[in-house]
């Protein structure tokens, strides 16, 4: 009976899980022993029911490091994927099987003596649960689970509420509140891509775009001193890399879907129907494709196709890796193979892929770390070969004179028992949530560190626009961490199946309660308008539009207009963020316009840095009322390249 909850204390070696599991241990033998005085069988029934519940959530939390989880139970599904403990997960269910269905017997000494045993026992029960470390019970973990599923019914029913709702009014600044906007079904939606910094200047104009989603690795690994990963550190070491970047979500669905979206996913196989970053680059006239490594994987394979890329490619020939995939060296030989494929072709492209072998549980397959020992160590330094060939190879090709390679990882790695064993002096708050890798390189790049401060991979897609000055109307939730002063309410919240964090400044603390209920009202707000697959963006890109971007001596800032003609006069407001509304500046241009106008909007009259908006309104001679168009913003840094 105890078996599971030995194991657990030798491998925690907490005082905590200790006194819990003791008193409820005690408890549900007093219990069994009072059942069986009335009925033998009904003492049976309920020892094997509490004792089956005791020892799965403890087997789960020897191997998985946290109680089961509403994550856990929504990925059973993908239970291939930790193929790499079949056996030892298997023997651990036969023990917990076996040390449940023992049979009982009843403690010796009346009633009275198992009463009186039993409300000392409830005492000290009373007192665990007074100095709050019944959250380290497995019961009370059951009973968080249910509040969590509940909390993700109660999403459900916002979501299906909000889809209902009636269409939401943008709103204004107080000068211009007397000038007509327009309303919009989708309060997320924004008419451009904001542009905090000009494109480098030795970049093509329309370079191939690599991105890389490394499953499930948290920084920490490429910083440890054992140099685990030397090529990605020396890769950080020569590209524009951010620092203090979290993941934004967990796990590989949500995390993949959340961040080509820049948005959060209630449920694995939610499809979303707003614009993602293969779309953008669709219309910027790119191929785009994706490389599943899981081609025997169904659920996965549906997955990736719904996300909508030109092609979903893959080899079935190369799968050598564990749980029927490819290995990261198939992966990335299949990755160089098809960019150099690609770069023959009209157009450019942008290929995106997910490498799967560094999954929990797998171990290396082609190389060990040091003496092969850690499967978890082996499975990385593996990765970290393979990355290093695929550079090797790209360097030395063609690509390197016209491509850029975004990496980084679809979420942080899982704390399971492994990683505590390999990383047992690196603390973290949640299993689930760290810091996590994003990079930009390209051969020539000018290496430089951002500090995104907390902020999360919501921005990875913002980022990534905003560096190529790529925009289109979106509803992303992140901005771009190109600048430190964040416009997203969003880019700092964790959510993950009804778990919530926020992670601002590197710190990562729980929502408070009226935070949390606010954040939850605008997710279902958000799931609503994600699922509503009549709210497209073909009326979007007909409407007229503006984007800003900077000019690169920084003495204006570009205005184009899209889908504007008919307007005897365009005028432009612009004012900064630090001035409020005290610095608005009115700029007027006349004449008949096209479907495309740039203008460039004076700075000299500007002396602050930061975050400037921008309106466009249209104007007939026969009417002096003006008509809003449309608006953007674009971060203005009067020194040089921004650097904090």
């Amino acid at each position: 009976m105890l078996f599971p909850v030995l194991t657990v204390m030798i491998h925690k070696m907490t005082w905590r899980y200790i006194a819990v599991a003791a008193a409820e241990v005690f408890l549900i033998a007093l219990l069994t022993n009072l059942l069986c005085h009335i009925k033998t069988w009904l003492g049976y029934i309920f020892n094997v029911l509490a004792l089956l519940l005791m020892n799965v959530q403890f087997a789960v939390l020897y191997w998985g490091s946290t109680f089961i989880s509403v994550v856990m139970l929504a990925n059973l599904d993908s239970v291939n994927a930790i193929s790499g403990k079949f056996w030892v997960y298997g023997f651990s269910a036969a023990m917990v099987l076996l040390f449940t269905f023992l049979p009982v017997c009843t403690l010796p000494g009346s009633k009275r003596t198992t009463l009186a045993l039993g409300t000392s026992v409830v005492i000290l029960y009373a007192g665990i649960i007074l100095t709050g470390i019944i959250a380290y019970s497995p019961y009370r973990a059951v009973y968080t689970l249910c509040q969590q599923q509940m909390a993700r019914n109660r999403m459900a029913s916002n979501t299906v509420s909000n889809a209902a709702s009636s269409a939401m009014s943008n709103s204004v600044s107080d000068t211009v509140s007397n000038l007509e906007l327009p309303e919009e079904e989708n309060e997320f939606y924004s008419a451009a891509v904001a542009d905090y910094i000009p494109k480098p200047e030795d970049i093509p104009e329309n370079p191939n775009v690599i991105l890389v989603f490394i499953e499930g690795m948290s920084q920490n690994i490429i910083e440890d001193p054992r140099n685990i990963m030397p090529n990605m550190s020396a890769l950080q070491d020569r590209s524009i890399c951010f620092t203090n970047y979290y993941n934004h979500t967990f796990a590989t669905y949500m995390g993949l879907s959340g961040q080509l979206y820049s948005g959060y996913q209630r449920e694995n196989y939610d499809v979303n129907y707003l614009v993602s970053i293969q779309d953008i680059f669709k219309d910027y006239g790119y191929q785009t494709s994706f490389i599943n490594t899981e081609p025997q994987n169904k659920e996965f394979s549906d997955y990736l196709a719904n996300f909508g890329f030109d092609k979903l490619l893959s080899d079935d020939s190369r799968i050598d890796g564990m749980a029927d995939a490819l290995s990261d060296k198939s992966a990335y030989e299949l990755l160089l193979e098809t960019a150099l494929e690609q770069d023959e072709g009209e157009k450019p492209f942008f290929l995106a892929m997910y490498s799967f072998g560094t999954h929990a549980t797998l171990d290396g397959v082609y190389e060990e770390f040091e003496d092969g020992a850690n499967a978890l160590l082996n499975r990385f330094y593996d990765l970290d070969v393979q990355i290093g060939s695929f550079l090797d190879g790209f360097n030395e090709s063609g690509l390197a004179e016209n491509t850029i390679i975004v990496f980084t990882s679809d979420h942080a790695t899982y704390q399971d028992a492994d990683y505590v064993t390999a990383f047992p002096d690196y603390g973290r708050d949640d299993p689930s949530l760290d810091r996590i890798p994003l990079l930009i390189y390209y051969q020539g790049v000018t290496p430089k560190v951002y500090d995104a401060n907390g902020r999360n991979s919501l921005d990875m897609v913002p980022t990534v626009l905003d560096f190529l000055d790529m925009s289109a109307p979106n509803s992303f939730l992140g901005d771009s961490l190109f600048t430190w002063e964040s416009v997203s309410s969003y880019d700092t919240y964790f959510e993950s199946m009804g778990i919530y964090y926020d992670t601002e400044g590197g710190e990562i603390n729980l929502l408070s309660a009226e935070r949390l209920q606010e954040f939850e009202e605008q997710l279902a707000k958000y799931y609503a308008v994600k699922l509503s697959d009549d709210l497209i963006y073909e009326e979007y890109e007909e409407a007229a539009h503006v984007f800003a971007k900077v000019n690169e001596d920084r003495a204006a800032v570009t205005a184009e207009l899209y889908n504007a003609d008919g307007w005897d006069t365009i005028s432009f407001a612009l004012w900064s963020e630090e001035g409020g509304q005290d610095d608005l500046q009115w700029f007027h241009t006349a004449g008949s316009h096209e479907d495309y106008l740039a203008y460039e909007v004076d700075l000299s009259g500007y002396d602050t840095e930061g975050i400037y908006y921008l309106h466009a309104y249209g104007s007939m001679e026969e009417d002096d009322e003006m008509t809003f168009i449309g608006e953007a913003k674009v971060y203005v840094d009067k020194k040089t390249a921004i650097s904090k």
